[in-house]
């Protein structure tokens, strides 16, 4: 979380603690972790909204809030926590800006397009050769 793969021309907004993946295709769950003294203010309202954009395509987040037993820097033991589905892109490979925008009530903007860092978009399923001798020891394994 939070390498020099995601860096870009801006620093990352200070109400974010970092997210994760880094990189990979559509589909795949991303997680945003939020600083504690924003998420505080924020939910002083009624009805919030997160929304996730990778380069302009927005996805509505949901919101998770959890405790840990893990003390992290600026965030304490509680942990807030946003997750989606990273959308289809028309850009196969590459790198993306991430930014969040936070709606409340009314749909006012409690904060808009705050930089999160790049996601870099990879063809889908890289990370997973299936060759057909690992295909044979697959079907035939006993548990």
């Amino acid at each position: 979380m939070n390498t020099p793969l995601i860096a870009g021309p801006y620093p990352m907004s200070n109400a974010i603690y970092g997210f994760r993946p880094e990189s990979g295709w559509p589909g795949v769950l991303f997680q945003v972790f939020l600083q504690t003294i924003v998420v505080q203010s924020w939910q002083k309202n009624r009805e919030v909204e997160y929304w996730i954009s990778f380069e302009g395509n927005s996805m509505r987040a949901v919101f998770y809030e959890m405790d840990s037993q893990i003390s992290l820097p600026d965030t304490g033991t509680r942990r807030y926590v946003l997750q989606c589905i990273i959308p289809p892109t028309n850009k196969d490979i590459g790198k993306v800006p991430v930014t969040l925008t936070v709606r409340g009530s009314g749909g006012k903007n409690l904060a808009h397009d705050l930089f999160l860092g790049f996601f870099h978009f990879k063809p889908n399923g890289t990370s997973f050769s299936f060759s057909a001798k690992r295909r044979w020891d697959i079907e035939n394994l006993r548990i």
